[in-house]
């Protein structure tokens, strides 16, 4: 009897010291991607402060994440495109005529502020790759539209932030 429970709690420690060691690395993972997104939203922020303009800032949100980024007007036309290849840059730059798709259109009518959505890829209008969108929205007044396109790696949780907080 003494051997068992010296064995069960032997067993009792391997998996509370399994459990803290997972809960370490979450957390570690978290801490990680907060200070990712503290330097984020700092050359953000950095960029409005300067008074850059919109291209400066797409530029900046697909060196951030890593994907490509469009700025539309609230009429769908794009301001500001930062792709690293030509054939995807015009694809995103002649998205404001898809705008009208029946694909796209719901996607784009349902945007709440602060609460990104995503088109799934539409192949047969040549693009190949999810699109997240978030509305640029002042007081109630749509002004335009963050797009960024699903190209290098899938769309985590803190491209979902940079695009909100961008919007």
């Amino acid at each position: 009897v003494s051997f068992a429970e010296l064995a069960a709690t032997a067993i009792n420690q391997v998996q509370l010291t399994s459990q803290l060691r997972a809960s370490l690395q979450a957390q570690s993972r978290q801490l990680e991607m907060l200070q990712r997104a503290r330097r984020m939203e700092g050359q953000l922020t950095d960029i409005v402060l300067r008074g850059r303009g919109v291209r400066e800032l797409s530029e900046a949100i697909g060196r951030l994440l890593s994907k490509p980024c469009a700025i539309y007007d609230a009429d769908f036309r794009c301001l500001a495109c930062s792709a690293a290849s030509e054939d995807l840059s015009l694809k995103l730059r002649r998205l404001g005529e898809l705008r009208d798709h029946r694909l796209v259109k719901p996607v784009l009518e349902s945007l709440e502020p602060g609460r990104p959505q995503c088109i799934q890829p539409l192949p047969q209008l040549g693009i190949a790759h999810r699109l997240l969108v978030a509305l640029i929205d002042l007081n109630g007044e749509r002004l335009g539209y963050v797009v960024v396109a699903e190209t290098s790696g899938r769309f985590g949780p803190l491209d979902e932030v940079i695009v909100r907080r961008v919007a």
